[in-house]
């Protein structure tokens, strides 16, 4: 049952509703509106919600045996991507404002593979072994070591591609080459390690007040396994038995990493969001016939298998824990289905969530730190809409909430939810009251 706010919200008799619109053409604006308490301190000033100036990306891409058809898709409609972000550019342009500075770069899912056969035989492998599947452009030959750390880049090519120092078609160009890993990788993919690992061997990708951007393309469940100590089965899928356990098992909490890519941010002073394009759904066995597919991909399949690349069609396991770290950054992060025939849709909608702001960052804390004294409203057109409030600060966007409390940084983190997301010339008004009485600063 939803909580209502407290009646101390109320505005007192003769208190002044303050409002401010945009100080600058496009800027939105957003204004607290205090209630008026004996005991309690009247916060009463107007912030500017900045554009995102800046982003940083990694795609984590699974390089296993099934994954050809996919990384060609994405590869094939990245320019969608690319053609959303010059656009915004250019609007920025037309509107006076600083252009978004972004910085592409791509790691391997493939960190260690451990398994054993049904004789009992313990396998470990950190290097590629068969390079059959392996494709062009890369030269992967057998026993190179897998790529743990690594921006991948084809020969040749820029492993950071910077817009800010290469055209949009070089981009697009090179990015096509660099994301077709090939599909001889390893067979437990560890999407959120690699990912981690990248960004601990690259520590400057994150430029200062950049926004980072996480997104993951895998057909099967996240395998993380940062302490080794998994062994997969022939005969089991023990990465989704794993997931399924409390606390994610010998894989551990997803918390872990959803702290780990928050900390990168908060140390170049912005915030992250992830974008997990997996498999919704799923059973085991992980093989499953039917499991997330594309009915138009199906039907455009020459090779009359919609299972056989290149026209694979569907994801062999749910990736929960790649949708469980969306829903913990939450900020808007972006959660879509890996089987799909195109990833246009997908990509242009990544654009729209990276230049989008999703953060209010409040000058005082409210009082006890308990969001539900906090009253956001849009202003649009000159109608008020009411963004729903959540009840304490552990609640997260997977709650259902349009925005969510962060007591660390003493910050709205809006949901982007269809009720509340920001548009040109919006405004945001915050009600709120802060403790005005303390042992540091008594009444």
């Amino acid at each position: 049952m939803k909580r209502h706010i407290r009646p101390i919200l109320g505005l007192a008799a003769g208190a002044a509703l303050v409002f401010a619109t945009a100080t600058a053409a496009g800027c939105q604006s957003y204004v607290f509106e205090p209630a008026v308490t004996s005991l309690l301190a009247v916060n009463n000033t107007t912030y500017e919600l900045p554009d995102v100036s800046s982003a940083d990306i990694l795609f984590v891409i699974d390089d296993s045996g099934s994954m050809a058809g996919e990384q060609a898709n994405l590869a094939a409609n990245f320019d969608v991507f690319i053609n959303a972000l010059d656009q915004e550019n250019a609007n920025r342009r037309n509107e006076g404002k600083a252009e978004l500075k972004y910085r592409l770069a791509v790691a391997s899912t493939s960190v260690s593979l451990k398994y054993q056969l049904t004789d009992g035989t313990l396998v470990e492998q950190n290097t590629y072994s068969s390079t059959a599947n392996c494709q062009t452009p890369y030269n992967i030959t057998a026993g190179d070591p897998f790529p743990v750390g690594r921006f991948m880049a084809a020969p040749g090519n820029q492993a950071i591609l910077d817009s800010t120092t290469m055209d949009s078609n070089t981009i697009i160009t090179q990015f096509r080459q660099n994301v077709q890993l090939g599909v001889c990788g390893s067979g437990q993919e560890q999407g959120l390690l690699a990912a981690r690992r990248a960004l601990e061997a690259n520590p400057t990708f994150v430029r200062d007040k950049s926004r980072l951007v996480v997104v993951f393309l895998s057909d099967e469940e996240d395998c993380s396994d940062p302490d080794g100590d998994l062994i997969l089965s022939l005969t089991t899928d023990r990465c989704i038995e794993e997931a399924a356990q409390p606390g994610g098992g010998l894989l551990g909490p997803v918390s872990d990493y959803a702290d780990f890519f928050r900390g990168v941010a908060a140390d170049a002073g912005s915030d992250v969001i992830v974008g997990s394009i997996v498999s919704a759904n799923g059973t085991r066995p992980n093989i499953t016939p039917g499991l997330c597919t594309d009915s138009a991909c199906e039907a455009a399949c020459t090779t009359g298998d919609p299972r056989a690349d290149p026209c694979w069609c569907g994801g062999f396991s749910a990736g929960g824990r790649y949708l469980q770290l969306a829903d913990l950054v939450a900020n808007g992060s972006l959660k879509d289905s890996i089987c799909q025939s195109s990833f246009s849709d997908t990509l242009r909608s990544l654009a729209e969530v990276i230049v989008t702001p999703d953060a209010i960052f409040l000058s005082a804390r409210p009082f006890e730190d308990d969001p539900s004294l906090v009253l956001l409203k849009i202003i649009r057109d000159g109608e008020e809409i009411l963004c729903s409030s959540p009840i304490d600060a552990t609640q997260t966007c997977a709650d259902g909430v349009d925005w969510v409390y962060d007591p660390v940084d003493v910050a709205i983190r809006l949901c982007n939810t269809p009720n509340c997301t920001i548009q040109p010339g919006d405004s945001y008004k915050v009600s709120f009251v802060e403790q005005a009485c303390s042992t540091e600063n008594p009444c």
